[in-house]
């Protein structure tokens, strides 16, 4: 109904203001052609016109982001940064249950960073390598983060050597964790 509305007016705008009212049916036809553009024109700001008092009905959809927590977990997470880090966070209820960063600023207070090689670790650490199948390969710290190690492409292709590089750190809460 609206479409029939603003083509009929189109049409009496066109034929008014161009003054072929007065024109023969032949001379009519003939000037067709000549006045598509202004047509158009003249379509474009009825249509601008007529939207504008409508409400628009649009639907957002917001995207959630998911973080992989573990093997088998992925949880919506949140962003943070903290005195120049970034970190990722995962939040159920009002405890924080993960904290990961990858940020090169990030050192532990063993003096670790992302990129530091697992050949740098002493023999003591390098022996508490933990294997997550799917996830990686991490090593626990003393202050409480664990450095981690994606090797191939399922990160557990094959054990970290002493030329891999650490990619990133994380705190975990378990159940058995306080």
């Amino acid at each position: 109904m609206k479409i029939k509305l603003l083509l009929t007016v189109l049409f009496v705008c066109t034929v008014v203001s161009s003054g072929l009212y007065s024109l023969t049916t032949d001379k009519f036809i003939n000037q067709m052609p000549s006045m598509k553009n202004y047509r158009l024109l003249i379509l474009g700001l009825l249509l601008a016109l007529c939207s504008c008092n409508e409400k628009q009905n649009v639907t957002e959809k917001e995207t959630v982001q998911l973080l992989m927590i573990n093997a088998s977990d992925l949880k919506p997470y949140h962003s943070t940064v903290v005195n120049g880090v970034s970190f990722d966070y995962v939040i159920e209820e009002t405890d924080t249950i993960y904290a990961t960063t990858k940020d090169a600023n990030f050192k532990t207070i063993e003096n670790y960073k992302v990129g530091t090689r697992f050949g740098i670790f002493p023999d003591s650490l390098q022996k508490l390598m933990v294997k997550e199948s799917g996830w990686g390969y991490y090593v626990p710290l003393l202050s409480g983060w664990n450095a981690a190690f994606c090797i191939g492409n399922s990160c557990t292709d094959s054990l970290p050597n002493t030329q891999s590089k650490i990619q990133w750190f994380f705190k975990r809460k378990t159940a058995q964790s306080p």
